[in-house]
């Protein structure tokens, strides 16, 4: 498997990433195949693979293991790349946990907490504090190309309280969301 993953490291070096796609798909050693399918998933959007990236992204995601924040991030800048925003806050949502907007009617009406949970399905996500900034900020962007102007503006008081640095930027985008 390391002869196979250093090969397709050099095919992604080299710029051929349809051929480094095809050799991380042949990935088979199970610690590595999570990896290698984030790796695939990646080296499929470099090539221009809008959609084929994007369900390889959504894969990794819906299976809630290692790889899933990283390729909910990236799943949600690929749709907003192919102008399909909304489905980008609703993948922000996801990440942050946002579960009312998942659930059926009949479920938000009905049962436990607990309940709801089992029966939706959906993996919950423990975000370090970097990729909580990340969501939060892509989020706030994606509402802001929306016109969903007070969101975007929540968003980024949120990124400037998590991360002081940056509030100059934010301070300009909430500025932009004003007016």
């Amino acid at each position: 498997a390391r002869c196979t993953f250093k090969q397709a490291d050099e095919l992604m070096a080299g710029g051929r990433f349809a051929e480094a796609a095809a050799v991380y798909a042949r990935v088979d050693a199970p610690a590595l195949r999570e990896h290698a399918a984030f790796l695939r998933a990646d080296a499929l959007a470099r090539e221009g693979k809008s959609d084929e990236s994007v369900q390889e992204f959504r894969l990794l995601l819906d299976g809630g293991g290692a790889f899933a924040v990283k390729a909910g991030l990236r799943l949600a800048a690929a749709e907003t790349a192919v102008g399909r925003t909304e489905n980008a806050i609703t993948v922000y949502n996801r990440l942050l946990g946002v579960r009312e907007m998942l659930l059926t009617a009949d479920e938000e009406t009905t049962g436990t907490a607990a309940e709801q949970q089992k029966k939706s399905k959906i993996p919950q996500f423990s975000l370090t504090p970097s990729e909580r900034i990340d969501t939060l900020y892509g989020r706030g962007r994606a509402f802001y190309r929306v016109y969903r102007f007070d969101e975007a503006e929540k968003d980024f008081s949120a990124v400037a309280e998590l991360q002081p640095a940056r509030m100059g930027e934010m301070r300009f985008l909430k500025a932009l969301c004003r007016y």
